[in-house]
């Protein structure tokens, strides 16, 4: 009998992780069709901080739905982080990533002041899918995560889980179910100069 519960909360486990999984890419994917089409009806279709981060709140819409992913620290939540990589294509199948843009929701109540910020030391994806990209080719590579920090919740408790302990990168603020996507961009939404 004990270590038929302990099995029914182990599988209870990977069910949500591949939930999560799952969550995370269907984000990635909405997020790179919300950046194809949002500026199509515009003149100037170069895609701005704004476009980022509407794109980023209505891509959350599946796992935060109408206003809950402004993210307050009382709520027990995980806080939704996206990587966004605008990259030039190398030799040998290779990437040079030129920006890189994070949008994090933490404490903000609207879409407006939602925070953009553009780290040099972020030089390398986390997810370890492989990027099929030619010469010169430039892609935009989404990167979406759940975090959380240990002085919240811990890791096990935020997320749900009762047995699985969730590998950590660092001490303080933790990325998990980190999922990954590359799309070319249509023509005029992303140049070598970042979004503004």
């Amino acid at each position: 009998m004990p270590i038929l519960i302990i099995l029914l909360f182990y599988i209870n486990d990977l069910v949500r992780i591949k939930r999560y999984y799952s969550q995370t890419e269907f984000v990635a994917q909405q997020m790179a069709n919300i950046l194809q089409n949002i500026s199509q009806k515009r003149e100037d279709k170069r895609i701005t901080y704004n476009d980022l981060r509407y794109a980023f709140v209505l891509a959350l819409h599946t796992i935060y739905p109408g206003t809950s992913v402004f993210y307050q620290n009382q709520n027990k939540t995980p806080l939704p982080w996206i990587n966004v990589y605008y990259v030039k294509g190398s030799n040998n199948g290779t990437a040079s990533i030129i920006w890189h843009r994070a949008l994090r929701v933490q404490n903000k109540s609207t879409p407006n002041n939602i925070t953009v910020n553009g780290y040099n030391s972020y030089n390398k994806f986390s997810a370890s899918s492989p990027l099929n990209i030619a010469l010169d080719e430039y892609k935009i590579v989404i990167e979406p995560s759940l975090l959380n920090t240990p002085s919240f919740y811990s890791d096990k408790d935020l997320f749900g889980l009762h047995l699985v302990n969730l590998k950590r990168s660092s001490s303080g603020w933790a990325g998990f179910f980190q999922s990954y996507i590359s799309f070319t961009p249509k023509p005029g939404l992303f140049t070598e100069t970042a979004p503004s």
